[in-house]
């Protein structure tokens, strides 16, 4: 009898021990790692974050999540994201003012959503800039009056990539470059490539006049994404933010 009521008690107390450990949350060099036992779990960093010099999860501002190159907004909103929150361009003044320097060899990364029919809207003139340097050195939305909206790729001020996207639907857009090859995937998959040298110097706007919802923009330096790894970004359409764990 004393021996069944000892592991009686042994067992109520294990029992109660066990229900107050719950779920840690620890961050190694930029990666989170949870223990069910409130451990550490030793992992090396993502590869993903090598040369990641800007990441914009867009929850409620601009703050670069590194640190180092927090936007200023301008008549902005936030609402529902891709992934939680996401800016929101409702008016054709909205932007974020940026200054991130790229060059010739990098990576840009993001989320878009188009608003449906916005030019009744006054919301998105002929060419919506995405991000990028310049008028000449940018990605677009393009729309003609209630004609079709396109995805544009403009480099030196000439015209690389013209592709059909969606309104009211959420894309993944990819651009990489080398300094030779530049390649453009939409929700992962490569939509055009050329042999183009762009000098985007710096990456000064995101969304300018593009009536859109933008999230988790990611800006590499001298990083070219591989496939994989864009692969791993769309995350099969739920999409992977940082810090990439």
């Amino acid at each position: 009898m004393k021996r069944f009521l000892l592991g009686l008690l042994c067992l109520t107390v294990f029992s109660a021990q066990s229900q107050l450990i719950r779920p840690r949350i620890f961050r190694s060099s930029g990666v989170e790692r949870v223990s069910r036992l409130g451990q550490s779990i030793s992992s090396g960093p993502s590869a993903l974050l090598t040369d990641l010099i800007a990441y914009y999860s867009m929850e409620g501002d601009s703050t670069d999540e590194l640190g180092t190159y927090d936007g200023a907004d301008n008549i902005m909103s936030y609402g529902v994201g891709k992934i939680s929150l996401g800016s929101d361009y409702s008016n054709i003044n909205s932007t974020i003012t940026v200054n991130v320097p790229l060059g010739t060899v990098f990576s840009i990364s993001f989320w878009v959503k188009p608003y449906v029919n916005p030019l009744n809207q006054g919301a998105r003139t002929e060419y919506g800039k995405l991000i990028g340097y310049d008028a000449n050195n940018a990605l677009f939305l393009h729309q003609v009056g209630a004609g079709a909206l396109t995805l544009q790729l403009w480099i030196g001020g000439a015209l690389k990539a013209d592709i059909a996207i969606v309104e009211g639907e959420w894309r993944f857009v990819t651009l990489t470059a080398d300094g030779t090859n530049v390649v453009l995937y939409v929700n992962s998959a490569s939509v055009w490539s050329g042999v183009s040298a762009p000098d985007w110097i710096t990456i000064n706007k995101i969304c300018e006049q593009c009536s859109a919802t933008i999230d988790e923009i990611g800006l590499w330096e001298p990083k070219v994404l591989t496939p994989s790894e864009i692969t791993q970004l769309y995350g099969g359409s739920a999409g992977l933010a940082y810090p990439f764990n």
